[in-house]
Parts: structure tokens; C-alpha cells; sequence
């Protein structure tokens, strides 16, 4: 099973990297969840587009040019879900880190390999460090301002 992660994961990673949006969305299962300190729904092919098209524009400005991930663990949840953790590393052309996070999947097989049906930070202070700035979160709630 880990096998069948780590490639897919892989090939997830590849996609980012490659900036290539189409096989990102190959990936992602229509609707899809992100969840954060809101909740977006994903619920047609074009908002998917768009997203991925939003986050890999917030990974250049960043200047992401590349990304590790670890499988950090995993849980079937029926037969054809199941949740994965996984640690990711953000990296520029020189290969520093720019941010690291961890990340839950939810995974589904409808036809054939998995989809990423749902995805939520592991950690609270992703989006406080994230420079992205994908699932910000307000000052307001930080303490950081009114």
C-alpha cells in the first residue's frame, strides 16, 4: 500500500513541480474539500483549474521550484478511502527550504488509482507560515490586530 502512495504522491509532486495543471487536476477527485480555517468547496472542473492555476502563481511568487514529500502514515478508511498523512517540504532553485508543512489527505479510488477527495493542514501553524498565503488567516484571529 505504501507503494501505491508513494507513486501516487509522487506523481502529484511531479505535476507541481512541472507547473503542469491539467495533470494536477488528473488527480483530484471533482468535488473536492480544503479545509483551513474556512472550508472551499470544489465543485466543478473549472474552480479546480482555477485553484490549482492560483496556488502554483502563490508557489512562484514564494519561489518554490521544488518540493519533497514524506509519507508519514496512513489509515484505510473502507475500501475505497482512506486518510494519508504527509510531510512536505518547500524548496527554491538552490535547494533551501522556503516553508514545510504536513498535510491529511482523503483519498478515494472511484474507477482506477486514487483522488484526493479532501485535504486539511496537520498542523495550526501552516497558515500562519505559509507564504502563500493560501488559507490565511486573519490577523483578527491571531491577536495580531483588530
Amino acid at each position: 500500500m505504501a507503494s501505491t502512495l508513494s507513486a501516487f504522491l509522487e506523481r502529484y509532486r511531479r505535476a507541481f513541480a512541472g507547473e503542469n495543471v491539467r495533470a494536477l487536476a488528473e488527480l483530484v477527485h471533482v468535488p473536492c474539500l480544503v479545509m483551513g480555517p474556512q472550508v472551499h468547496a470544489i465543485t466543478s472542473t473549472e474552480m479546480l483549474l482555477e485553484s490549482l492555476q492560483r496556488q502554483l502563481e502563490r508557489h512562484q511568487q514564494a519561489g518554490v521550484a521544488d518540493a519533497r514529500f514524506r509519507l508519514l502514515g496512513h489509515r484505510r478508511i473502507e475500501a475505497r478511502y482512506m486518510t494519508v498523512d504527509v510531510g512536505w517540504e518547500m524548496r527554491n532553485a538552490a535547494g533551501d527550504v522556503v516553508w514545510e508543512f504536513a498535510l491529511m489527505y482523503t483519498l478515494t479510488a472511484p474507477e482506477r488509482g486514487w483522488k484526493i477527495v479532501a485535504v486539511a493542514p496537520l498542523e495550526p501553524g501552516l497558515t500562519v507560515s505559509n507564504p502563500t498565503g493560501a488559507h490565511e488567516i486573519p490577523a483578527s484571529l491571531l491577536g495580531r490586530g483588530t
